[in-house]
């Protein structure tokens, strides 16, 4: 959160797109949340769900979110997108939008 927190506090406008779990630590850092909740009917995370996390679940998941999550940045017009390296819809979505994308992976960003 300490880079969310850093990219708000120069200036930026971040939208954080997770889970409701995560919201008031999300919005502590100044950006907006975005739930993705609606996305995965099958999913209500709690921190011992983190197993029950599969390829086919990401899979599932990321084809939700294409068409709105697209739709939604198409008319934000994000400069770049960063996302954790299980979020593969954030990959995809900068692909399409010609955007760089940068990954976050254990709190540091590569």
């Amino acid at each position: 959160m300490e880079v969310v927190k850093e990219l708000v506090q120069r200036g930026n406008d971040v939208r954080y797109y997770s889970y409701a779990m995560m919201k008031e630590r999300i919005e502590a850092t100044g950006s907006e949340f975005i739930s993705c909740d609606q996305y995965d009917p099958q999913m209500d995370l709690k921190p011992e769900d983190a197993e029950r996390i599969s390829t086919e679940l990401l899979v599932n998941m990321t084809l939700a979110m294409d068409d709105g999550l697209i739709g939604e940045m198409t008319c934000w017009k994000p400069d770049c997108i960063v996302a954790d390296s299980m979020a593969v819809w954030g990959k995809l979505a900068a692909f399409k939008l010609s955007v760089p994308f940068y990954v976050l992976h254990d709190n540091l960003c590569l």
